[in-house]
């Protein structure tokens, strides 16, 4: 049995849990799933069904992702970061994706489906010689400096 990433989880929690918490999001989620793609679903005409075949095959990656999801009010959410592109015309969930795959060491996230501009410390984040610890935090300090950008209104 597979089991999502408990080192991961508790970093994040750790590390960034006052910073999510201060932001209004709210821990919805841990799942194990497959790598966020870029190739998006496919129609396949002559069953016409959509199916996740990728472009280049069938080819299916493990699924090993463990992906963690916070998600804020969106109302409350454009109110507490006016700079954010997102304007909800009616209450939703504004959502934040944390993806950490520990047999490549990749580690992202998203913001609503937007990679969160993470700027000097991306290049932390996505060294995977460094510890898993020192990226999260590395991690941690993009994330409340990316937050902190959308406070003001461009």
């Amino acid at each position: 049995m597979v089991v999502y990433d408990e080192e991961f989880l508790a970093l994040v929690r750790l590390h960034m849990g006052p910073t999510l918490s201060d932001a209004g999001f709210e821990f919805n989620e841990v799942s194990l799933g497959s790598a966020p793609r870029g190739t998006p679903l496919v129609s396949d005409l002559r069953s016409n069904w959509l199916s996740r075949l990728l472009r280049r095959g069938d080819a299916r990656p493990p699924m090993t992702t463990t992906t963690i999801l916070y998600e804020a009010d969106a109302q409350e959410f454009a109110e507490r970061f006016p700079g954010s592109r997102e304007r909800p015309t009616e209450p939703n969930c504004k959502d934040l994706w944390f993806h950490y795959e520990p047999f490549t060491g990749a580690l992202d996230l998203d913001l609503q489906g937007e990679r969160v501009d993470l700027g000097g410390v991306a290049e932390v984040v996505r060294d995977v010689s460094r510890s898993l610890q020192e990226r999260v935090v590395a991690l941690s300090h993009g994330l409340e400096n990316s937050l902190s950008a959308l406070r003001t209104k461009h």
